[in-house]
């Protein structure tokens, strides 16, 4: 266990072994705190993955004898497995989108991994993550650099975690992350950005799906004719709005549709098809005691710029209302609301 120094406050550093983590644990240190870092692993490589868990904790561990902090290892793989990827897999199962990053934010990195190290007595938890807080503290605020604002990735978080919280690039571009790392000369200072699947890294979607739920032929069908225009191998492997390897000559084909009992792809050439101005969503969970309701802006993308909408519930669920109308909406993913850039809830589209 970590040993506690008198007079000063206690940080423990989540290290993914990557630029952003490492500053925010340099920054830290130069702030006064008693900084200890934590890497959590979570995937174990195979040959048939492109998983960089082993190299990015080795990164980790270096930086840390850098900055000169104490560096720990948590082996969190079979919580990772049952609460994180079994949830992608089975959503993908019921022919919707999931989005893993949300889930591992809530229950591994600000889950598990904050349960495990507060318990050590450490007064906060630091993260890397583009985001900012509210003056007192209690809710979480979209970063000022809109291209890598991070808090959409935050919105399912426990609340009453929040005031623990700190992110030391609340203030930071990217581009003077990646100066002040420099400077120090960290080892991170060139470290590619994170891609791909939350903890596992960047794969073939499809052929990495394809190993946990198997192929099955089903028809490519023309959304307003009906007229079937190929085959697929599974409709678990498709979103909506998606155009990359639909394999239908005569295209671009975007899908439009899925029927899981059937097995069946709908496409469409009409891009404006995928448009809707009202989105219902499910599962809604809230930071603000007034709840979701009246104009606010939301995000149904992370790296989307915010769009301005109307909450409405009636006897079928909730509604969100946009001014404008929004592309591809696919069920499964988080749809995540802002009142003044503080973010405020979020739910699951339907």
């Amino acid at each position: 266990m970590p040993s506690q120094k008198k007079n000063k406050r206690r940080v423990a550093v989540a290290l993914s072994g990557g630029v952003d983590s490492s500053v925010s644990a340099l920054l830290l240190k130069r702030q006064g705190f008693d900084v200890v870092g934590f890497y959590a692993k979570c995937w174990l490589p195979s040959e048939n993955d492109k998983c960089t868990s082993d190299v990015d904790e080795k990164r980790a561990m270096m930086v840390a004898k850098q900055i000169g902090i104490p560096f720990y290892s948590l082996d969190l793989v079979e919580d990772y497995k049952e609460r994180v990827f079994k949830y992608f897999v089975e959503t993908y199962k019921r022919g919707e989108t999931p989005n893993p990053d949300v889930v591992c934010n809530k229950e591994l990195k600000f889950g598990i991994l904050f349960d495990k190290v507060m318990g050590l007595g450490f007064d906060y938890f630091a993260t890397g993550h583009y985001a900012r807080k509210t003056k007192d503290g209690k809710f979480i605020k979209a970063h000022k650099d809109s291209k890598k604002d991070q808090s959409y990735f935050l919105a399912r978080l426990d609340k009453e975690k929040i005031s623990k919280i700190i992110f030391p690039l609340s203030d930071l571009t990217k581009k003077e992350v990646r100066e002040i790392a420099k400077k120090e000369g960290l080892i991170t200072s060139e470290a590619p950005e994170s891609q791909g699947i939350c903890f596992i890294g960047e794969v073939n979607l499809r052929e990495f799906l394809s190993r946990y739920i198997k192929p099955q032929k089903g028809l490519v069908v023309e959304y307003e004719t009906n007229k079937v225009l190929g085959e697929h191998q599974g409709v678990f492997y498709y979103t909506i709005g998606q155009r990359k390897d639909i394999r239908i000559p005569g295209g671009p084909y975007y899908v439009i549709k899925k029927d899981v009992n059937t097995n069946t792809l709908y496409v469409t050439k009409d891009k404006d098809k995928l448009l809707t101005n009202k989105i219902k969503f499910n599962d809604v969970y809230v930071f603000s005691e007034n709840g979701l309701s009246g104009k606010l802006e939301a995000k149904i993308r992370s790296q989307q710029e915010f769009k301005r909408c109307e909450i409405k519930k009636d006897k079928n669920g909730f509604f969100a209302i946009f001014d404008e109308p929004q592309w591809g909406v696919a069920p499964g993913q988080v749809i995540a609301f802002y009142k003044q850039k503080k973010l405020i809830g979020s739910g699951i589209i339907e």
